[in-house]
């Protein structure tokens, strides 16, 4: 009899801009058994600017070298940035950078957080986004899903606004475009998940959620605020597998 698909942990991706050195990193996150990796248009060494065509077929190269997936690029830029004269239009540049980098790495999705539809610059973002056949996952809280802008879901944040996260992925559907995943504490720091930990009841049904039918294949360790981002990202992945805690 085959396995129930649902018993089966979705395989993660890890940020790897919280882990210093670019090509150290990705060694880092592909050793520790992450399938993937969260990439970052503002990290040093992997900013768009800096990668030209050769250096952008040597990350393709060095991620296939790795059996890394990319899993999507983030660019997060305050959403006041689109309106004031003196920042948008650098604002909006650097988006037409990152979605450029992110057709160049297979069309993966942009994390970012949008600014209101009534905002010029994101008109201009998104027909820049259908341009480049490049999805956008808005982490804005009251985001909207439309052509080329999908949802993004934070773990962290959901908890910390006491919703359910299932029902957050299914009220999503098909418009989800990015998971990410991290425990918040009552003080609002983003922290990781430990095994047998607050989290790791919601790590269960975020899996079942996502291998039920959610379109996010790759989900995200986020170790962005975090003290120590790799024993944060070992704990994390260590949860979601559904290890149980350390003795």
């Amino acid at each position: 009899m085959e396995a129930d698909p649902t018993q089966r942990p979705a395989e993660l991706a890890a940020t790897l801009a919280p882990l210093g050195e670019p090509i150290e990193g990705l060694q880092w996150i592909a050793e520790s058994g992450f399938r993937g990796v969260q990439l970052s248009a503002a990290q040093p060494g992997m900013r768009p600017r800096e990668l030209d065509a050769g250096a952008r077929r040597g990350l393709r190269e060095t991620l296939r070298r790795l059996d890394l997936l990319p899993a999507g690029l983030d660019l997060w830029i305050p959403p006041a940035h689109f309106i004031k004269e003196q920042e948008v239009a650098r604002a909006v540049d650097a988006m037409f950078a990152a979605l450029a980098f992110a057709e160049a790495l297979g069309r993966i999705s942009v994390s970012c957080v949008l600014p209101p539809p009534s905002v010029p610059a994101r008109g201009a973002i998104v027909e820049e986004a259908a341009r480049r056949g490049v999805r956008l996952a808005d982490f804005a809280l009251e985001a909207t899903a439309e052509e080329w802008i999908g949802l993004g879901f934070d773990l962290a944040i959901c908890r910390e606004r006491h919703a359910d996260p299932v029902e957050a992925i299914a009220r999503a559907g098909a418009a989800l475009a990015a998971v990410r995943m991290g425990e918040v504490t009552p003080d609002g720091r983003r922290t990781p998940i430990e095994p047998g930990g607050a989290s790791a009841h919601a790590l269960g049904e975020l899996r079942v959620a996502l291998a039920l039918g959610a379109p996010v294949e790759l989900p995200v360790a986020d170790a962005r605020g975090w003290s120590d981002p790799r024993a944060g990202l070992r704990s994390t992945l260590a949860a979601w597998r559904g290890d149980p805690p350390p003795a």
